[in-house]
């Protein structure tokens, strides 16, 4: 998870992931993350965004195997990704 730290500053597919997850996952919301659909897998800057509040929810919430289940998809989708760090990652 620690890989993903910042991922809503990075570029990802040329997209900038939404920060209202990150905003969601700072807050400790874990309850309306967890309500909140899956976007468009083709949005890949957002789904990127989702799936690692997603994952930080599920762990915030003692649900390990579906928190790992999330990182994984997350790292999947990450590996398969063009990414490029931005000047505010930094």
């Amino acid at each position: 998870m620690v890989a993903m730290v910042g991922a809503a500053r990075r570029q990802f597919k040329g997209e900038i992931a939404d920060e209202l997850y990150a905003a969601l996952v700072r807050c400790g919301m874990e309850d309306q993350i967890l309500a909140e659909p899956q976007p468009n897998p083709k949005l890949a800057g957002l789904t990127g965004g989702y799936l690692y509040a997603k994952a930080t929810a599920l762990a915030a919430a003692v649900r390990v195997d579906e928190a790992l289940a999330a990182q994984w998809q997350f790292e999947a989708a990450w590996k398969n990704a063009d990414v490029v760090l931005t000047a505010a990652a930094f």
